[in-house]
């Protein structure tokens, strides 16, 4: 186990001396608004404490980050009334899965052109193609031209959440960003409280697609404050913006690694989100497509590796420990955020709640998890250390998801709230600070500090989709075993109808419907033990981070 020390000293490694000397150059860059930044000012603009109008910027990035994240809850209520309205019950999965699709898949991209193009102009652009693709899924007449919207407006969510982490690094202080980072984080969680009952609401009560327009007045004016509040910077990958040679991002850009990186995904996210569901997961198809999944990502890796410093992943990334950790515990955290989020409402709705009353029953898990966000950046603030924060917080997650999987139908609702609340305080206190971790490391190093940022949002993501299939295999295969067990004698066709639906509960037979639920919930109570394993290799990746200490807007490590 790696011990920090408590002493700090000064980081001054030659590539860091390099970068930071690069920023002192003194060309000029233009606003889009006419005003003009120095490579000075640039520079400075980090370590100046947050003004009136950074502050107003922040929370039009707040509310995009809010709209990103809602894009995919906001459908899960609305999803059985959508596809009955085009007739594509058997498809419906498609209208989360397309945009999940390229919102992942398009992540590493986004970090590549972050390099190349100012983070602003990069912000602005995505909310535009955010914008208009939510317009499209609202106004479509047909569920491919959905599917289609859906797919644009995930390529647009891709670039607002990364970007937005960019433009934070770039005009704050690295110790002001753990508040910052938690504030995002914050939304984040809302998001996934709020998306089932907004659109709940809206399908029941307006029409779905208000799940859609409700995006394109925020988006509105988060444009005009963040166009004319935010002043843009260079380009993190440049050293001075040259307004005649722009049109050489075409040509920087690695096409080929985006390419490969987006079919690589594809391929890996379509089983994750078909298999034991659209079809068995020793199918051919499934097994295709994690074969054909591999394979691209050899390509992908070879490429890289061939194309060095211009790549879209620069594999030098990965020679420091801090970013194997941090990008390792990121997606355990997404595993468990995730989890948590789709199996503790289920857990709720088997004993008979509606979907609306789960998603209360839920609050103690999303408040913990919004509060430990908080809590931590401001106690990483206050002590300029994040580490310890790093390895503990996600061993609360461990007892807090192994006390959940003890769940049982007479398990009084206080301990299932305390349960909760350990859970959502292990995912809360290390969701964001990651990126913190992350960023302290490549502090300086601006060429460096968008894609290693961007690969802990890509790997949150992907391991929140891993764990929720996973954990769907594992609660697939308990049901139909328990379900033997404990009504032996339930027909066949209530046994799958139970196995597709939570509400089918409700149509069992009165003397037959205890041992059914009892099947049920004990199923779904120890699918939390993946959570378990999830969090210690979290705390394990955590060890591997430089135990870096923020000081006075400078960073300097412990020995380790």
């Amino acid at each position: 186990m790696l011990q920090p020390e408590d002493a700090a000293v000064d980081v001054s490694t030659e590539d860091k001396t390099l970068a930071i000397s690069s920023l002192a150059d003194k060309n000029v860059s233009e606003n889009l608004d006419g005003t003009h930044v120095s490579a000075e000012e640039t520079e400075s603009a980090s370590q100046s404490p947050l003004d009136k109008k950074m502050w107003s910027t922040i929370s039009a990035f707040m509310v995009s980050i809010l709209l990103a994240n809602l894009d995919q809850t906001i459908v899960a209520t609305a999803l059985p009334r959508i596809a009955s309205q085009f007739d594509k019950l058997s498809q419906s999965a498609w209208v989360a899965t397309s945009y999940l699709l390229t919102f992942a898949g398009l992540m590493l991209f986004q970090g590549q052109l972050l390099t190349l193009a100012p983070a602003k102009h990069v912000y602005l652009c995505s909310l535009i193609v955010f914008g208009i693709g939510s317009l499209i899924c609202a106004v479509a007449r047909s569920f491919p031209v959905l599917i289609f919207g859906r797919a644009f407006a995930g390529t647009g969510g891709a670039g607002v959440v990364n970007a937005v982490l960019i433009i934070i690094a770039q005009n704050s202080r690295i110790e002001d960003r753990t508040m910052l980072f938690s504030l995002l984080g914050m939304m984040h969680a809302l998001a996934s409280i709020v998306g089932p009952l907004i659109g709940g609401a809206f399908t029941d009560h307006v029409t779905w697609r208000w799940c859609f327009f409700i995006n394109l007045p925020f988006v509105g004016v988060i444009m005009v404050a963040v166009f004319f509040f935010l002043k843009t910077r260079r380009a993190l990958g440049r050293e001075r913006d040259e307004p005649a040679r722009r049109f050489e991002l075409l040509y920087m850009l690695d096409w080929v690694g985006a390419v490969l990186s987006l079919a690589a995904v594809v391929a890996l996210l379509l089983p994750l989100q078909w298999g034991g569901a659209t079809y068995a997961w020793d199918s051919a198809v499934i097994i295709a497509l994690f074969v054909v999944s591999g394979v691209l990502m050899i390509l992908f890796v070879t490429w890289e590796y061939y194309k060095g410093s211009s790549a879209l992943l620069p594999l030098r990334l990965f020679l420091s420990r801090t970013q194997v950790g941090t990008t390792l515990e990121s997606a355990f955290i997404g595993l468990g955020l995730l989890n948590g989020t789709y199996y503790l409402p289920l857990w709720y709705q088997a004993q008979g709640h509606s979907a609306t009353k789960s998603g209360v029953d839920i609050l103690p898990f999303m408040l913990s998890v919004i509060i430990a966000s908080i809590a931590s950046g401001a106690i990483i603030k206050m002590t300029g250390r994040y580490w310890h924060v790093l390895v503990l917080s996600p061993l609360l997650c461990s007892i807090g998801a192994g006390l959940l999987s003890s769940l049982t139908i007479s398990t009084p609702n206080s301990h299932a709230i305390g349960f909760q609340i350990l859970y959502g305080v292990g995912v809360g206190g290390a969701m964001q600070n990651v990126f913190i971790a992350c960023q302290a490391e490549w502090e300086g190093q601006d060429g460096l500090l968008a894609q290693a940022t961007t690969v802990l949002t890509f790997t949150q993501v992907l391991g929140g989709v891993a764990g929720v299939s996973i954990s769907g295999t594992i609660f697939t295969n308990l049901l139909r075993t328990n379900l033997r067990v404990y009504a032996p004698q339930l027909p066949a066709a209530l046994v799958v109808a139970v196995e597709q639906s939570v509400t089918a509960i409700a149509e069992v037979a009165p003397d037959m419907r205890a041992a059914v639920l009892h099947a049920y919930t004990f199923s779904i109570s120890r699918v939390f033990l993946i959570g378990v394993p999830a969090g210690a290799l979290a705390s394990l990746s955590g060890m591997l981070v430089r135990n870096i200490r923020l000081q006075d807007g400078k960073t300097s490590e412990g020995v380790s």
